[in-house]
């Protein structure tokens, strides 16, 4: 069979709302024959199971290279499936979406594809933009030209500062891709993407387009965690700093003048963009 330009990913648990409102966009792009869809479906609620099965079934099978839609009976939980729609992949590039995040402004995305179709990077970091409530205007995560620039030299950074947001902001050529490690849960995806980054792949900004991300408080991993939250991090991050360090990855690592000077800036430099951003929305609002 020819491969897909883009396998799409979506790990499905019981909000069958999210799922098909990234399956419209995805129709609305009419690529016919680049785009493969995969749903894993970890739902435990029968009815979310079956209008998120229907919601598949419902597009135009012409518009695909394939889709597929399978529930997963136990469901294998959050990362585990993630895991599994990757090993199922067959696109050159892979793009993982969860419920809560969609395609952004479809129609800036076939310029992308052809970036994708010229193979010139093997990740590709996408404009993340983010709601963090209904009716909220939603705010740029972080510029992603900037981000490839620090992140090229400093994969590490994502382990303080995680400037990508979540994994549906990365697009991932298919031999370049990395498995989650399933033995976290908070640095899950950030030390994936260190991982990935520190193998001297190819990295490009995409900053026409890309994904919407919408902060969904009640069904979030953050809100399972939220408990403990900060001795898991905390753990996660012992767990996973010795190798960072060991790859020339963690430049303002340390207790030395130096270190806590560049902490300092950096955090102010990223304090400066937050209270500019909501400025800037606020004045747009007005």
């Amino acid at each position: 069979m020819t491969q897909p330009l883009l396998s799409v990913l979506i790990p499905a648990y019981n909000q069958p709302a999210g799922v098909e409102r990234i399956l419209a966009r995805l129709h609305a792009l009419g690529l016919p024959g680049e785009i493969e869809l995969l749903v894993s479906d970890d739902s435990t609620e029968d009815t979310a199971a079956a209008r998120i099965a229907a919601a598949v079934q419902a597009l135009p099978a012409a518009h695909f290279a394939a889709r597929q839609y399978q529930r997963n009976r136990p469901s294998l939980g959050a990362v585990p499936n993630w895991n599994a729609l990757l090993a199922q992949a067959r696109g050159r590039y892979v793009w993982l979406l969860h419920h809560d995040e969609e395609p952004d402004e479809a129609r800036l995305l076939a310029p992308l594809l052809a970036e994708l179709r010229r193979d010139t990077a093997e990740v590709w970091i996408l404009r993340c933009r983010v709601q963090h409530r209904v009716g909220e205007a939603p705010r740029l995560h972080f510029p992603p030209r900037w981000a490839a620039a620090v992140l090229r030299r400093w994969p590490g950074v994502l382990l303080h500062r995680n400037l990508i947001g979540p994994p549906s902001a990365l697009i991932v050529r298919d031999h370049a891709v990395v498995r989650f490690d399933e033995s976290l849960v908070w640095l899950v995806d950030v030390e994936a993407f260190v991982r990935l980054l520190v193998g001297g792949v190819r990295v490009a900004a995409w900053s026409q387009g890309g994904v919407m991300s919408r902060v969904d408080a009640a069904n979030s991993i953050t809100a399972t965690l939220r408990p403990g939250l900060r001795a898991t991090a905390e753990r996660e991050l012992a767990q996973v700093v010795t190798g960072a360090q060991a790859l020339r990855v963690r430049p303002w690592a340390g207790l030395t003048l130096r270190s806590r000077l560049l902490r300092m800036a950096e955090t102010m430099l990223w304090a400066g963009w937050r209270i500019g951003q909501r400025l800037f929305l606020r004045a747009d609002r007005s």
